[in-house]
């Protein structure tokens, strides 16, 4: 087995196997249990009409390349379905149902909110200009909370990943008075944290017949650009 660790933009999974089989070993691309995975929520409004129909939507999903796993509930006209990291928008899993006859509508899908950090330099005189900022922002579709600081003057908004542009609540605001700026678009806190790498595992089932050979394989891995460790 080789773990690999990759930089951000850096080579698939599929990509280094390729490296080891061209060099005379036999490798696969093994799942990592550290794998994120989203879950996406879809409404059945037809097409459901007994728990055989619940199966064959069932099976599916679980057929789509990416879908980890999924459960079709009956009673609830409803399919849970958890995806990979590089899975199936929730969308093109409805369209796939919706073309089996069924009739689908996505009810969540669970995408990474982003945070957004506006200065706001003028018209916050009191709590309640804060507060009134805070509301405004929070009414605009697309945004899912936000926090507006008048000690700090700034304002903290957390957005679906569909939702409005960092420019675009800037330009609300300063039409309602305020004046404003960017201070940090788009990118979530944990997100910001987070090491920009990815973790690849590899089953490696022929050419490894001595220490020599998973030295050389390990060289022939660390040498391929976007490679770590």
């Amino acid at each position: 087995m080789a773990v690999i660790q990759v930089a951000e933009g850096g080579p698939t999974g599929t990509q280094l196997a390729a490296v080891l089989n061209n060099r005379g070993f036999k490798a696969e691309v093994l799942p990592t249990p550290a794998d994120p995975s989203d879950e996406i929520v879809l409404s059945i409004l037809e097409g459901m009409k007994c728990g055989g129909c619940a199966s064959r939507a069932e099976r599916l999903l679980r057929e789509k390349e990416g879908v980890a796993s999924a459960e079709v509930s009956f009673e609830n006209k409803t399919a849970a379905v958890q995806v990979a990291a590089n899975g199936p928008e929730a969308a093109d899993l409805a369209a796939m149902l919706n073309d089996r006859g069924f009739k689908v509508e996505v009810l969540a899908s669970a995408q990474p909110s982003q945070e957004i950090v506006l200065g706001i330099s003028e018209g916050m005189k009191c709590g309640g200009c804060a507060s009134r900022a805070q509301r405004l922002l929070a009414e605009t579709e697309g945004v899912e909370s936000a926090e507006v600081s008048f000690e700090d003057k700034t304002a903290a908004v957390q957005i679906t990943e569909s939702g409005p542009e960092a420019d675009e609540l800037a330009a609300m605001l300063n039409d309602k008075g305020f004046k404003v700026e960017v201070l940090r678009d788009g990118v979530a806190e944990d997100e910001a944290s987070a090491e920009l790498s990815r973790e690849i595992v590899l089953g490696i089932s022929e050419g490894m017949t001595c220490g020599g050979c998973a030295s050389k394989a390990q060289r022939l891995l660390q040498e391929t650009e976007g490679v770590e460790s």
